[in-house]
């Protein structure tokens, strides 16, 4: 029988095993300069990891670069940078980011081409010969000041940009727009704005596409308390005996190797409940009636029809469950999202993601565990409709920890940042990693930077794509001041995992270190069976 010293020592020494060849990787920019903010944006699509540094001033004051790193035998080697055809001074080229395959879309909302930081955007792809330039987009209706480039988002085809200072129903109310590639140019296809919209509601600061469904943040919508709108394409139409219509052949393929694959099995992934990454299930259908489509009826009627029946309705009600036919070009709006509990100076819709039939939304001043400490909702596809189903706060949450700043969603896993919290600094920051278990989402890990420096604000920007995590630390200080470093992480092979052999939550990870911890927690508890997903060591029946 071991001893309890015994037990931590052989634990110790498999910890060594696993974490021997660790997967956790710090990435240094290629040029390294001061205030270069390298890590503002990342983005990982495969074996590739685009890193921007949008302060680059090779080309110019804070014109702007990116760094393109590809994953060789475990190390991620330097391939090349990036900058535009056309670059100028105050581009700030990479400061949005999109990755999907072999395309890369970078986002330059200080271009001036439509008139003083209109804006623009440009198209990479991976080809024998590197990554080129494939196309400059702007909108065919850009003005001054529009920010367009100010987010953006890629799926297969279809590229949706935020620019949320541009014009939707009033001047300044902020818009996104679509736009389609036909195999030999992009072209834009749509423009989306709220249907209720006001200056300066910042709709456009964040966007995200699943499936036909975008998503659009307007966080100072609503007197600041903020808003998410989601539209359909009123191109496509899904139906029940085909609920994987309009995936495309790459995620298809991902479906069919994750299944396969015996590692994520082990991460509490419900295939059952979740078929892809795309939005589609079998417990809905959409049928197109000429340009509507049809939500259930809570008791509300919705919007639209309020109006055209002559009936008065309650707003706060009808925002959450109303289907309107308003048609910005090829996409409808479908839904406004706001939070239940939502107040003015919330700030919702700062930051949102949306996978298979889940959305998440950051709200980083909401009321959490204390008073603006900041909050993250998250809905889900229910009867035709999106419904609220959880908000999740920081228990030991302080005000102005800015929770929710950033949010990532990646099947039955959340990422969430809280760029000001502070651990051993003042505004360190740090990532907190959830996994849904049932109709819970439990934290299994704090994720922070080793050297926790003061205001380095980690966990304003990251990324996941399937196994990995990239995360941006822009104002890092390490040769020079702000010349920023970026990390990869793999949450589900990096860390130990037993739900039922550690009390929850199950600590620290230091990026770039092999140390963890409990968060300071009671010393950790053992059953009979250890088990360390990853590297599949098991230390069984220590008795």
């Amino acid at each position: 029988m071991f001893s309890k010293i015994n037990l931590h020592v052989s634990l110790i020494i498999l910890l060594t095993i696993v974490f021997a060849e660790s997967p956790i990787k710090t990435i240094t920019p290629n040029e390294i300069e001061e205030g270069n903010h390298f890590g503002r944006t990342t983005v990982v699509s495969g074996n590739y990891i685009a890193i921007s540094a949008p302060k680059n001033d090779n080309n110019g004051f804070s014109s702007g670069s990116v760094d393109i790193f590809h994953l060789v035998e475990s190390e991620w080697e330097f391939v090349q940078m990036i900058v535009p055809s056309d670059p100028s001074p105050f581009d700030y080229f990479g400061h949005s980011l999109a990755m999907d395959d072999s395309v890369l879309v970078v986002g330059a909302p200080g271009d001036n081409e439509n008139g003083h930081k209109s804006g623009c955007v440009y198209v990479f792809r991976n080809t024998d010969n590197g990554w080129i330039e494939e196309a400059r987009i702007l909108a065919d209706d850009g003005q001054s000041n529009d920010s367009f480039g100010e987010s953006v988002a890629v799926l297969g085809n279809q590229i949706l940009v935020g620019a949320h200072r541009g014009s939707g129903i009033t001047s300044k109310t902020g818009c996104a727009y679509s736009f389609s590639y036909d195999g030999n140019e992009w072209a834009q296809d749509g423009k989306l704005f709220a249907d209720d919209g006001y200056d300066y509601d910042h709709f456009g600061c964040s966007v995200s596409l699943s499936g036909d469904w975008a998503l659009v943040g307007a966080y100072k919508a609503n007197d600041r308390q903020g808003a998410a709108y989601l539209y359909y394409n009123d191109d496509l139409s899904l139906i029940e005996r085909d609920p994987g219509a309009g995936l495309n052949e790459r995620h298809k393929r991902e479906i069919i190797d994750q299944k396969e694959n015996s590692l994520i099995a082990l991460r509490d992934v419900d295939f059952e409940k979740n078929i892809s990454k795309q939005n589609f299930s079998k417990e809905f259908i959409f049928e197109k009636e000429g340009k509507t489509i049809p939500v259930k009826d809570y008791g509300q009627k919705s919007v639209n029809e309020g109006i055209r029946l002559g009936k008065s309705y309650n707003r706060g009600i009808a925002e959450n469950q109303s289907s309107t036919t308003r048609e910005n070009r090829s996409w409808s709006q479908f839904q406004k999202l706001v939070a239940s509990d939502g107040m003015n100076g919330d700030l919702f819709g700062y930051s949102v993601d949306m996978n298979g039939n889940s959305i998440v939304i950051g709200s980083y001043l909401a009321n959490g565990a204390e008073e603006q400490s900041g909050a993250v909702y998250i809905y889900e596809f229910q009867n035709e409709s999106w419904v609220e189903s959880n908000k999740l706060f920081e228990p030991m949450g302080i005000k102005h920890d800015h929770y929710g700043i950033q949010v990532r969603i990646d099947f039955n896993r959340l990422f969430v940042g809280v760029s000001h919290s502070e651990g051993n600094e003042n505004n360190s920051g740090k990532i907190l990693y959830y996994q849904r278990m049932g109709e819970d989402w439990n934290l299994i890990h704090t994720i922070r930077e080793y050297e926790e420096l003061p205001h380095n604000h980690f966990g304003l920007n990251f990324f996941v794509d399937g196994q990995m995590l990239i995360a941006g630390s822009p104002l890092y200080d390490g040769e020079s001041h702000d010349e920023g470093v970026a990390f990869t992480f793999w949450p589900d092979i990096n860390i130990v995992q037993a739900d039922y052999a550690i009390t929850v939550p199950r600590g620290t990870v230091f990026l770039d270190s092999l140390e963890i911890s409990n968060s300071g927690m009671n010393s950790l508890m053992f059953d009979e069976n250890l088990m360390l997903i990853g590297s599949l060591y098991i230390l069984s029946q220590i008795v």
